[in-house]
């Protein structure tokens, strides 16, 4: 059964309802990084390859543009940067995927400012492999970090603002420049998963000062192997044997 990407008419059944209003269907458009402009700007339409050339004039803006309908990939790309030019907006349809690719947002933020019909606003989607991307804040944005990636939000107040990170793996570090321990785990530690459990200090995070008295550190408690395991009882039957001599 088929599903076009655009509905004409809002379905009865409350299911349907639902996957409508979230982003389960596929871009219509696919852009890839192919750096051909030499700026490492990501508002550089030449720095995209839309399988058959470059995206149209004026396609990707910062600000009062909203991407929409597409998915954006960059892969072995490093120093991006926003050339100073503004927010990273991407509507809900489409998504943005970094693998192997640091990019730095500093002085703006990335996710979705477009309203819905009843004013409301659906995250939109970002994935980091092996990737790291520094920014002051994140507006509604569904991200998943996995392998060895790095966030670095420089705001204070909101970083996290209507936003998610799902963390799979223990290789990722979050670190918050302006928000101290205390403010982290009040404000966002609700929003972060690890490996689909909720965030929890000491259980599957550990969330440190980052040493300046002003931010945090969020790490991932590595989980011990079977082979841990199995080291542990042996290691425990030792020495419950040698307590008996």
């Amino acid at each position: 059964m088929t599903i076009t990407k655009r509905i004409s008419f809002i379905a009865a059944s409350t299911t349907v309802a639902a996957l409508m209003s979230t982003s389960l269907f596929a871009a219509t458009n696919t852009f890839t990084w192919d750096g051909d402009a030499g700026d490492n700007n990501v508002f550089t339409e030449a720095n995209w390859d839309t399988g058959s050339g470059d995206p149209t004039a004026d396609s990707i803006n910062p600000v009062g543009f909203h991407l929409q309908n597409t998915d954006l990939i960059v892969t072995n790309a490093t120093g991006l940067t926003h050339g100073n030019e503004g927010y990273w907006s991407v509507y809900n349809d489409g998504s943005v995927t970094f693998t192997n690719s640091a990019m730095d947002m500093s002085g703006h933020g990335f996710g979705n400012w477009k309203k819905e019909a009843d004013n409301s606003r659906i995250a939109s989607s970002w994935t980091f492999n092996n990737s790291d991307m520094t920014s002051n804040f994140i507006f509604n944005g569904a991200l998943t970090m996995t392998g060895a990636s790095t966030l670095i939000l420089n705001d204070a107040g909101n970083p996290l603002n209507g936003s998610t990170v799902s963390i799979t793996g223990s290789n990722v570090t979050i670190e918050f420049k302006s928000e101290d321990v205390a403010a982290v785990t009040s404000e966002h530690l609700s929003k972060i998963t690890v490996d689909g459990a909720t965030a929890v200090i000491g259980t599957n995070v550990n969330l440190v000062d980052d040493s300046t008295g002003n931010g945090a550190i969020l790490t991932v408690i590595p989980v011990p192997e079977p082979a841990t395991f199995a080291l542990l009882g042996l290691g425990g039957l030792l020495a419950i044997a040698r307590s008996k001599h």
